[in-house]
């Protein structure tokens, strides 16, 4: 890589480390697209991981959020896609934090138009980060013969048993599909009545914007980057499960107002959210970083 005559280096997550650690060896300028830190090392811990092991592991992994920080740090132009992370990003890394429009593909996620099933669903990794349980815990408190089935699509995560038994002891309908294609997810988005999501913090919310761009309402949590996708068109609770529950209920009662709201949700996302709306931002990040650095040298 330090033989071709790169201008700019774009780059993104890794596995490890969240900022790659080859960016110790670019010669070239960065951009960092960065959607989130190494959450677990400045949130609960409690949030993050359920058993001793898991606490142990993530104690051998600190060395991790060091190589993390000075990654960042040593990058030219660090962007992310929420305000919320902006402000949250700049406060751990002491650093100027650039904003793009985040989006989807409005093409792909389409709205079929097709008849509903009264079934809530909820999509994200089977870990307790993304509120699960405390979808089910709402729910409970919804007089039973008015409880709609939870459905929770997700790819990994160690907590699939938890939610399972605290579905049965709360008495709540769960269903669970896993590793499912991107066809079968938008399937599912175009059954079912509403999407029902509360992670905690979540940066941005993707979910949401995937889920409206298929006809499907979000009752969210008021916290996080969810706040800036829902914007007014979605349903903000704050994280109280009897007034979560409140919410779905009453509109599980009013399927009038949900079915005016389907063609809406989705002019939302593609007047708003449109990927071609973000990739202008960031082309224009990297032409202007290009052309700073051109400038830099003559």
């Amino acid at each position: 890589a330090k033989s071709r005559n790169y201008d700019v280096v774009l780059i993104t997550h890794d596995f490890l480390t969240k900022c790659p650690y080859l960016v110790k060896f670019l010669t070239k300028p960065c951009i960092y697209l960065c959607h989130e830190t190494m959450r677990e090392f400045y949130e609960p811990i409690f949030w993050h991981i359920s058993t001793f092991p898991h606490l142990l592991i993530n104690l051998l992994r600190l060395p991790l959020k060091i190589i993390d920080y000075i990654n960042v740090r040593r990058i030219k132009l660090v962007v992310t896609t929420s305000k919320f992370s902006k402000n949250f990003l700049e406060k751990i890394y002491n650093k100027k934090i650039f904003l793009i429009r985040a989006g989807v593909d409005y093409k792909k996620f389409i709205y079929k138009r097709e008849k509903r099933k009264k079934i809530l669903l909820s999509v994200g990794a089977l870990v307790r980060l993304k509120g699960f349980d405390f979808l089910i815990k709402s729910l409970s408190f919804i007089p039973k013969k008015f409880r709609l089935t939870l459905l929770l699509v997700g790819n990994g995560g160690n907590d699939e048993k938890y939610f399972r038994l605290l579905a049965k002891r709360k008495g709540v309908k769960l269903l669970i599909k896993k590793n499912i294609s991107d066809k079968e997810l938008i399937d599912i988005y175009n059954k079912a009545y509403l999407l029902v999501y509360a992670p905690l913090r979540e940066p941005l919310g993707l979910v949401t914007l995937e889920a409206m761009a298929c006809g499907l309402p979000v009752i969210g949590v008021k916290e996080g980057g969810i706040v800036e996708t829902l914007n007014n068109i979605g349903f903000l609770v704050e994280r109280d499960e009897k007034k979560y529950s409140k919410i779905v209920y009453k509109l599980i009662n009013n399927s009038t107002l949900i079915e005016a709201m389907r063609s809406k949700v989705r002019s939302y996302v593609i007047k708003n959210w449109s990927w071609n709306q973000g990739s202008k931002q960031l082309e224009r990040y990297i032409t202007n970083l290009s052309l700073n650095l051109k400038n830099e040298k003559d």
